[in-house]
């Protein structure tokens, strides 16, 4: 009981019984209370606009129910509505779920443009099918996305066949922890899927980024390689590479398209331009070594060539290089080390060519190593030169004239019992034989000289044999063999040589 004159608090307040829409302490239209209970089936709390009521605002009821001023149909739960009726949001009491609506400014329901829900099932507003997980959709174009844990989905309404789709993979063992990323089919089969990987759980397989090609469905591609990029094509005889890098319009050939490098260069090891050249360096200064094409069917590298094991031109090699230093460098354990093989009959030009600057320029050298010298040297004539590797050349046989093939300071050793010389024999030849008639004989030859060297000897006896001797000779024409006895019928052979 409270002392006289001391003002009550307010629990001890007496306040008149309550009339409709009269609160006790309060204004009209206020409610002020500690609790505020709602029973009853289809009983509860409903919130409008206007004074009076113009439209429902709000509704908050354990099940479905109507509103108690304009008899509208509400979803258990909590919904609000727009100033015509239509439903923009609701909690679902019985889903479990949540849901969004196009506002159309209008009585017409909106399409649903968002919900989340941990079951599938159906709209309680619009009476349509709902996914698993956070599902929001475009109210114009119907494209959706779908959130279901560590999985987005991504559709164009009704346009694909296979939506896109966005994951986050768990690895497992040498298996890698991954985000896929996949790309949308639209009727055909087949598209486009990216790997992003952290290490495997067992540490052997390292990051790595994988594009691939797959089939219609979500199963990860596997990785080949331990690559920091792979690129995978389940397709052969493709038109187009697996990598293409395209430069912009106005770009120029020398565009640098690609390039390699080791930490702490300062320059690319390798780059290819946008012209197709690749180019070489040391990483420390430029490319020095550049190998482009420079024609139609034509190619040029720009530097020394080292082969360790078979060089093969199915066309053609083309090789410039300095006045001094090596251009080509062939070397290997054993095998024929540089080799050419013709496959048209009747090639107009050689398979193996070497062109010199001038005549007489040294073309091909063979030596041993430890060599001071070659034991072979070929030169742009055709000169060929012999020597011992260790001192200069002493044999040379070579061109010296139209027709004549001159060996220098040499002699010829045949050197194998039962070969010799063989010599064409025939009309005009350098050997023959000519028939004794009544112990003389013209043989007409055009190559006979003034000095020709005629040596005679009887090859058949005919008749009475006498002594063989040269008569007389036309040079350009004709020799005459004259025996000492006109008996003699013997058949004569002959040969001419050229005094050197």
């Amino acid at each position: 009981m409270p002392w006289r004159g001391l003002p009550r608090r307010p629990d001890q307040r007496h306040e008149p019984a309550e009339r409709p829409g009269i609160i006790p302490g309060g204004r009209a239209g206020i409610l002020r209370a500690r609790v505020v209970i709602v029973s009853g089936p289809g009983n509860g709390l409903f919130v409008y606009r206007g004074s009076p009521p113009a439209s429902l605002a709000s509704s908050d009821v354990g099940m479905a129910t109507t509103d108690p001023l304009f008899g509208r149909t509400v979803p258990a739960g909590y919904a609000t509505y727009n100033a015509f009726g239509a439903v923009t949001s609701l909690l679902s009491a019985d889903k479990s779920a949540f849901f969004q609506y196009n506002d159309n400014v209008s009585a017409v329901q909106g399409s649903r443009i968002l919900s989340i829900a941990s079951v599938a099932g159906t709209d309680p507003v619009t009476g349509t099918g709902y996914g698993i997980g956070l599902v929001g959709t475009d109210p114009v174009f119907g494209g959706q996305i779908s959130v279901v844990g560590a999985t987005i989905d991504f559709a164009a309404g009704a346009s694909f066949s296979q939506t896109a789709e966005v994951k986050a993979n768990p690895g497992a063992g040498a298996v890698s922890p991954n985000l896929s990323l996949s790309a949308p089919e639209q009727s055909v089969s087949g598209h486009l899927v990216m790997l992003m990987q952290g290490t495997s759980p067992d540490g052997t397989h390292l990051g790595q980024f994988l594009i691939a090609r797959v089939a219609t469905g979500f199963t990860l591609p596997v990785p080949v390689t331990s690559a920091l990029i792979e690129f995978q094509s389940p397709t052969t005889g493709l038109a187009d590479a697996l990598l293409q890098l395209i430069t912009a319009a106005a770009g120029v050939a020398g565009d640098n398209m690609l390039g390699l490098r080791v930490s702490g260069d300062t320059f690319n090891r390798l780059r290819v331009n946008a012209d197709g050249s690749i180019k070489w360096g040391p990483g420390n200064a430029g490319q020095d070594v550049t190998l482009a094409r420079t024609g139609a069917a034509a190619a040029t590298l720009t530097g020394a060539l080292s082969v360790s094991a078979l060089l093969t031109a199915l066309a053609g090699l083309s090789v410039t290089g300095g006045a001094t230093a090596d251009t080509v460098a062939v070397s290997g354990a054993g095998g024929a080390r540089f080799k050419v093989t013709e496959t048209a009959g009747a090639p107009a030009a050689p398979p193996s060519q070497f062109i010199s600057l001038t005549a007489g320029d040294r073309s091909i050298g063979l030596e041993v190593t430890g060599d001071t010298n070659f034991r072979l040297r070929i030169d742009s004539n055709g000169r060929l030169d012999w020597s011992s590797g260790t001192a200069g050349p002493d044999v040379a046989l070579l061109r010296s004239a139209a027709n004549t093939l001159q060996l220098l300071t040499a002699d010829l050793d045949i050197a194998t019992a039962g070969r010799g010389l063989q010599i064409k024999e025939g009309a005009n030849a350098r050997m023959g034989t000519a028939i004794l008639v009544a112990g003389t004989v013209t043989v007409a030859n055009t190559t006979i000289t003034a000095a020709t060297r005629i040596l005679l000897t009887a090859q058949v006896l005919g008749g009475t044999q006498g002594i063989l001797r040269v008569a007389g000779r036309v040079a350009g024409t004709s020799f005459t063999i004259t025996s000492s006895n006109a008996a003699d019928t013997s058949t004569v052979a002959w040969l001419l040589i050229e005094p050197g």
